[in-house]
């Protein structure tokens, strides 16, 4: 597993912070390439280790893929739910799904919390998977979260550093 960037662990603190708060329903806002997959995987891993399991959802077939990718070389036992492509089971420690074959086939009941890739763009499956699954926790995770009404499904903004920031601080390269 790779080591947290600073920025990244303070992410998963306030994460963190926000479900003992009681918030499970958070976003978190990072800017592009500031590492949200890398926080998915730490949570992913992080569960893993109290025998919880991680529902990773995209709303694309390239995000799926790259999702996949990320996870695996970080050493983590993946599944997939993605049309033709799926392939997962009970040991996995995270499913990487694509919005579309929930709808189509729905989510594997057995996993303990979500993560919704690219939450600003909300599908009506993402709100139905989250009123059924009212008691566990969802985190969104996104590069522009102030997207309107997303505050009607998330109670908490966990906000990284800005992009000037990250930049900076040697994180990003300047534009």
């Amino acid at each position: 597993m790779l080591d947290l960037y600073p920025h990244q662990q303070q992410v998963i603190n306030d994460l963190s912070q926000g479900i003992r708060q009681g918030h499970t329903r958070q976003i978190v806002a990072l800017a592009t390439g500031a590492g949200k997959t890398v926080v998915a995987a730490h949570l992913g891993h992080r569960a893993s280790q109290k025998g919880k399991k991680m529902l990773f959802i995209v709303h694309t077939i390239e995000l799926a893929g790259q999702a996949v990718e990320t996870f695996a070389r970080l050493g983590l036992s993946v599944g997939i739910l993605r049309g033709e492509d799926t392939n997962y089971s009970h040991q996995d420690e995270i499913i990487v799904a694509s919005i579309q074959s929930i709808r189509s086939r729905s989510a594997p009941d057995w996993m303990d919390f979500a993560i919704i890739d690219e939450c600003h763009v909300l599908h009506q499956e993402h709100k139905r998977l989250m009123a059924d699954w009212h008691d566990r926790p969802f985190i969104g995770l996104s590069a522009t979260p102030l997207t309107k009404g997303l505050g009607q499904h998330f109670t908490h903004l966990v906000r990284g550093p800005t992009i000037r920031e990250l930049t900076e601080g040697g994180f990003l390269v300047p534009v």
